[in-house]
Protein backbone atom coordinates (compact mmCIF):
# COMPACT_ATOMS: atom_id res chain seq x y z
CA UNK A 1 0.00 0.00 0.00
CA UNK A 2 1.51 3.54 -0.60
CA UNK A 3 1.10 6.15 1.51
CA UNK A 4 0.50 10.05 -0.12
CA UNK A 5 0.31 12.66 1.97
CA UNK A 6 -0.71 16.26 0.82
CA UNK A 7 -0.34 19.19 2.80
CA UNK A 8 -1.82 22.45 1.69
CA UNK A 9 -0.53 25.13 3.59
CA UNK A 10 -2.93 28.19 1.97
CA UNK A 11 -5.61 27.84 -0.66
CA UNK A 12 -7.05 30.97 -1.76
CA UNK A 13 -10.53 31.06 -2.96
CA UNK A 14 -11.08 34.24 -5.18
CA UNK A 15 -14.63 35.35 -6.05
CA UNK A 16 -16.21 32.98 -4.26
CA UNK A 17 -18.99 33.81 -1.91
CA UNK A 18 -18.11 31.16 0.73
CA UNK A 19 -18.39 32.85 4.51
CA UNK A 20 -15.70 32.12 6.77
CA UNK A 21 -17.65 29.99 8.60
CA UNK A 22 -17.73 27.48 5.82
CA UNK A 23 -13.91 27.16 5.55
CA UNK A 24 -13.86 24.26 7.67
CA UNK A 25 -16.32 22.52 5.81
CA UNK A 26 -14.85 23.28 2.22
CA UNK A 27 -11.38 22.11 4.05
CA UNK A 28 -13.25 18.67 4.68
CA UNK A 29 -14.57 17.60 1.42
CA UNK A 30 -11.04 18.94 -0.30
CA UNK A 31 -9.90 16.14 1.91
CA UNK A 32 -12.45 13.58 1.79
CA UNK A 33 -12.29 14.40 -2.36
CA UNK A 34 -8.80 14.09 -2.36
CA UNK A 35 -8.67 10.80 -0.46
CA UNK A 36 -10.84 9.67 -2.51
CA UNK A 37 -9.51 10.49 -5.90
CA UNK A 38 -5.82 8.91 -4.82
CA UNK A 39 -7.42 5.81 -3.52
CA UNK A 40 -8.55 5.10 -6.92
CA UNK A 41 -5.10 4.22 -7.85
CA UNK A 42 -4.56 6.41 -10.88
CA UNK A 43 -1.68 7.90 -10.50
CA UNK A 44 0.57 9.38 -12.77
CA UNK A 45 4.31 8.51 -13.09
CA UNK A 46 5.70 11.30 -11.55
CA UNK A 47 3.36 11.03 -8.88
CA UNK A 48 4.59 7.30 -7.92
CA UNK A 49 7.97 8.42 -6.37
CA UNK A 50 8.44 11.43 -3.52
CA UNK A 51 8.29 14.61 -4.67
CA UNK A 52 7.71 18.26 -3.13
CA UNK A 53 5.91 21.28 -4.95
CA UNK A 54 6.71 24.51 -3.42
CA UNK A 55 3.01 25.84 -5.52
CA UNK A 56 0.85 24.23 -7.73
CA UNK A 57 -1.32 25.80 -10.90
CA UNK A 58 -4.30 23.98 -10.63
CA UNK A 59 -6.94 24.54 -13.44
CA UNK A 60 -9.83 26.91 -13.19
CA UNK A 61 -12.82 25.64 -11.96
CA UNK A 62 -16.44 26.94 -12.41
CA UNK A 63 -18.66 27.34 -9.26
CA UNK A 64 -22.32 27.71 -9.36
CA UNK A 65 -23.36 30.75 -7.46
CA UNK A 66 -24.99 28.71 -4.77
CA UNK A 67 -22.86 26.08 -4.45
CA UNK A 68 -22.81 24.33 -1.23
CA UNK A 69 -19.04 24.27 0.66
CA UNK A 70 -19.11 20.43 -0.23
CA UNK A 71 -19.37 21.34 -3.88
CA UNK A 72 -16.88 23.75 -3.89
CA UNK A 73 -14.52 21.75 -2.05
CA UNK A 74 -15.21 18.32 -4.31
CA UNK A 75 -14.27 21.43 -7.57
CA UNK A 76 -10.93 22.39 -5.42
CA UNK A 77 -10.48 18.59 -5.03
CA UNK A 78 -10.12 17.45 -8.78
CA UNK A 79 -8.52 20.93 -9.78
CA UNK A 80 -5.65 19.83 -7.25
CA UNK A 81 -5.61 16.48 -8.38
CA UNK A 82 -5.38 17.56 -12.11
CA UNK A 83 -2.95 20.13 -11.09
CA UNK A 84 -0.31 17.47 -9.62
CA UNK A 85 -0.58 14.99 -12.94
CA UNK A 86 -3.12 12.80 -11.96
CA UNK A 87 -4.62 10.92 -14.41
CA UNK A 88 -8.59 10.61 -15.13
Amino acid sequence: MKTITVHIGRLVLEGLSIHPREGRQVQAAVERELTRLFADGRLATELTTSRAVASLATPSIDVAGNANAGAVGERIAGAVHAGLGATS
